[in-house]
């Protein structure tokens, strides 16, 4: 294995000593010889550690499943991928899942705390006075796959007034049994009692416990990206000055 020389196998050990594994690591690199890549390094700096009292059990058997290893090679990186573009594709990927999420969230949630309120409500009877169905098509990852929906119109009374409204996009399952609503047929639906010209067919209660985990998840997934994100840069950045001054170390001027 190329080893640093005295000098700099002082430093890394004064720099784990320190607590600093990554600073390190990135001294075992930098003045190793052209031979000693990122991954000969590493080792290096695991034996300096394992000299220093550290357990060898806590060695990890591969360099990348050690953070540390991982994080000076992101650092690494960015002389290969400039560090802007990296910020700007996660940056961008985050913004588009936090869009989708947002759209969705906004878009289901009032309607399920609609949804779940109405299971206090009352209910009562109302007739379909208009209805037809269709199909939405795409293709799938290996076949072709078919959603069925309904639009439908009906009427209610309640108290003696008659109300008359619709609802489109009502997606029903004839695999699961679902039959959809033809005219003249009868259903029950809730009404807000505060307001009966609010009503909810309850089918579509399951569509909206559906859609909300899946915007959570997106939500997620960007807020998770875009913490991953803001640690790289701080450890960039922490990073690129320790690069500095190991740098600067190494150039000595030399001496008549």
């Amino acid at each position: 294995m190329t080893e640093p020389t005295n000098c700099s196998n002082d430093a890394v050990i004064n720099a784990l000593a320190d607590g600093d594994p990554q600073r390190a690591l990135l001294l075992a690199y930098r003045t190793g010889n052209d031979d000693c890549d990122l991954a000969h390094a590493w080792r290096l700096v695991q034996e300096r550690q394992v000299e220093l009292g550290g357990n060898t059990q806590d060695v990890p058997e591969k360099p990348s499943a050690d953070p540390c290893y991982r994080i000076v090679k992101h650092y690494l990186n960015a002389a290969v991928v400039p560090r802007w573009r990296q910020v700007l594709l996660s940056c961008l990927i985050a913004l588009l899942l936090f869009a989708t999420a947002t759209f969705i969230l906004t878009l289901h949630t009032g309607k399920l705390i609609t949804s779940l309120r109405s299971l206090s409500w009352p209910t009562t009877e109302a007739k379909v006075l208009l209805a037809f169905t269709y199909e939405k098509k795409w293709h799938g990852q290996d076949s072709e796959q078919v959603a069925d929906f309904m639009n439908f119109y009906f009427s209610y009374q309640v108290d003696g007034e008659e109300y008359k409204t619709g609802m489109k996009n009502v997606q029903y399952y004839p695999a699961l049994g679902d039959i959809p609503l033809k005219r003249d047929d009868l259903f029950k639906i809730a009404y807000d009692p505060n307001n009966p010209a609010v009503v909810i067919y309850d089918r579509k209660l399951y569509d909206r416990f559906f859609a909300i985990p899946i915007g959570l998840i997106l939500l997620a997934i960007a807020i998770f990206l875009v913490a991953v994100e803001w640690s790289r840069e701080k450890d960039y950045r922490r990073l690129l000055q320790v690069d500095e001054e190991i740098r600067a170390n190494l150039v000595q001027p030399s001496s008549d």
